[in-house]
């Protein structure tokens, strides 16, 4: 009976509408705050030439059905073949001078643009699924 009402292909098509709604929400916030983190990155990262700031770079890693991953980073090398992330690193963080003296000249650009942008956003994926959707996951 429950062939003939179509239940196994009205299970399969819902539970498809479903998973492409999740996905499709959590592509969607990934990707507006990963433009917003390399938009605040490009606008606070210090600048001396200019290099730091034009090898920043957002990459679309991974979308396949079950993972989605965007990558922010600084990419490639300066003219001394230093790592541009380890450059940005050290400006976020501070660095070490080779007489060992530690200088503390960080600017926390790099963790302020992960905290405004990367956190908390369960709640805006949620709320993207429920428009989706058409209704409510909340009880």
């Amino acid at each position: 009976m429950a062939d003939e009402l179509g239940m196994e292909e009205l299970s399969e098509n819902f539970s498809k509408e479903v998973l492409t709604a999740a996905h499709e929400s959590i592509y969607e916030v990934l990707s507006e705050r990963a433009k917003n983190l390399e938009d605040y990155l490009r606008s606070t990262t210090p600048v001396k030439t200019g290099e730091l700031v034009g090898s920043l770079v957002r990459v679309l890693v991974e979308n396949s059905d079950i993972k989605v991953t965007i990558r922010v980073k600084f990419d490639g090398y300066n003219k001394s073949h230093q790592p541009y992330q380890v450059i940005a690193n050290a400006l976020n963080k501070g660095y070490f001078l080779p007489d060992g003296t530690y200088v503390t000249k960080h600017q926390n650009f790099i963790d302020k643009g992960i905290h405004q942008y990367l956190s908390n956003m369960d709640s805006e994926i949620a709320e993207r699924f429920e428009i989706k959707i058409g209704g409510t996951t909340r009880v």
